[in-house]
């Protein structure tokens, strides 16, 4: 269980996600983060150590925003088939209630150069259970059997991850093309169906 964060924290947190969203990790310079912060750049080596430290506290928030949500779906369901299709609402959930730090959880591979083998593990770990839950499916005779679950669970993956980049961007830069939730729960609505045995309502 992590500590409650202090106020000196928490705006630290709050300077680096709002820096880190904007620019990334690498073009970010530690002293901007102290500097929005209001704080000394001593103070934030004590608390987070460094950039990495930051993004590390950063992406073990996202994690919550995922984690906890999931976790609450599949206590209440076991039908593979459903949980999958509430996975890109979960993500369109967080992208409402934080969508810089949605940002640094989603695009930290692609965009930073020094990512922690534990940020990259989560997103592997995450994968993972769309596969399982595609493998049950299958198993439950939901899905057809001629698919490799790896398979459709990166192309899930792919496709909300994409989608929520690009609206990201598309809110910053004019040339991403932007989309709504409901289209984007129907793309992942599309992805899923395409395996199952029969149409689901």
């Amino acid at each position: 269980m992590t500590k409650p964060e202090g106020a000196v924290e928490k705006k630290i947190l709050e300077a680096a996600k709002t820096l880190f969203a904007q620019k990334g990790h690498e073009e970010t310079r530690f002293q901007e983060i102290a500097t929005r912060a209001g704080t000394s750049e001593s103070q934030v080596t004590k608390y987070f150590g460094s950039k990495a430290g930051l993004l590390d506290a950063l992406f073990s928030k996202a994690r919550a925003y995922i984690d906890e949500p999931l976790k609450a779906l599949r206590e209440e369901t076991e039908d593979p088939f459903l949980i999958l299709e509430r996975v890109s609402t979960l993500l369109s959930d967080f992208f409402q209630k934080d969508p810089e730090l949605l940002a640094i959880y989603l695009f930290s591979r692609r965009f930073y150069t020094r990512v922690s083998p534990e940020q990259l593990l989560y997103g592997a770990r995450f994968r993972e259970l769309l596969a399982s839950l595609f493998r049950k499916g299958r198993e439950d005779k939901i899905f057809r059997d001629n698919f490799s679950p790896e398979a459709a669970a990166s192309a899930l993956w792919g496709a909300v991850q994409g989608m929520m980049r690009d609206k990201f961007y598309a809110e910053r830069v004019s040339e991403f093309p932007d989309f709504s939730f409901e289209e984007m729960q129907t793309v992942s609505r599309a992805i899923i169906r395409a395996f199952a045995r029969e149409k689901r309502k």
